[in-house]
């Protein structure tokens, strides 16, 4: 069986100070048309958020510490 996993599309991760990941426009664009797809096939889509108590907007994800 084939499913989506589309992992930490949130604007806490996908932007820090100002920057952006590199060609965020054409991810986001692939990612939604990828979950189009795969929901017009009916199959799964698994969405996953990080959570993180030190997870705050405008930091780096290279500065968190591992609890």
């Amino acid at each position: 069986m084939r499913a989506l996993l589309v992992i930490d599309m949130q604007n806490g991760v996908c932007r820090t100070k100002g920057q952006t990941l590199f060609r965020l426009k054409d991810l986001v664009t692939l990612v939604n048309c990828r979950i189009r797809w795969f929901r017009e096939q009916g199959l799964p889509i698994i969405f996953i958020q990080h959570q993180n108590m030190n997870l705050t907007r405008g930091r780096l994800l290279g500065n968190y510490s591992q609890n």
